[in-house]
């Protein structure tokens, strides 16, 4: 008959084991196979969720890094400060204001009247996140709004583009003389010396 340690092995049993082993002695063999064997699955179990673990906080790093990166392109792209609400920050106490500004510094103003400046890549991937939730919807507002701004300049240059179109138009118009600007020049040049004599 196989040797079971889940089914036949209780709780109380495996937690005590270290205390048996020591107060009554070597346990029998049944007992420490059991014993062992579901302790070395746990050690087991522990080093593959350590190396997942492993990978998750390397990847962890290098998305949060790429995120800060993306992130202060945009805004200096943008040229913009984003006021966040304090409140998305409740281990900041005693904050008045906080803010990320166009180089992706998470500024905080303090209610003493101090204030803590620092790239937003430089604090924890916990705070990164909470920065980036709250940024999201308001770089969508300021987005739409900077958009509009450029759609009427746009605008604007196209309409001021056709009206100099239609006047360079005019200047191809045939004139009754044309003098050449060397000309026109030369003449005043003649006109002075004419005068001095």
């Amino acid at each position: 008959m196989g040797i079971d340690e889940k089914v036949d092995l209780s709780e109380e049993e495996f937690l005590l084991y270290p205390y048996r082993l020591q107060s009554e002695g070597e346990p029998s063999e049944i007992d420490r196979e059991r014993v062992e064997r579901r302790f070395f699955d746990e050690l087991k179990s522990l080093s593959e969720e350590a190396m997942q673990l492993a990978e998750f906080l390397s990847e962890d790093k290098r998305l949060c890094h790429e995120l800060c990166s993306l992130l202060r392109d945009s805004l200096g792209r943008l040229d913009m400060t984003i006021e966040l609400p304090v409140k998305a920050f409740p281990f900041l106490e005693k904050a008045e204001r906080v803010m990320l500004n166009p180089r992706c510094h998470l500024i905080i103003v303090h209610q003493d009247g101090g204030i803590d400046s620092k790239a937003l890549e430089g604090y924890p991937p916990e705070v990164v996140l909470m920065v980036v939730w709250n940024v999201v919807p308001k770089l969508r507002v300021l987005l739409g709004e900077y958009k509009e701004k450029v759609k009427r300049r746009v605008e604007y240059f196209d309409r001021i583009s056709r009206d100099l179109k239609s006047l360079q138009g005019a200047f191809g118009l045939p004139h009754e003389e044309e003098i050449p600007v060397e000309g026109l020049y030369q003449a005043e040049k003649t006109d002075a010396t004419f005068f001095k004599t």
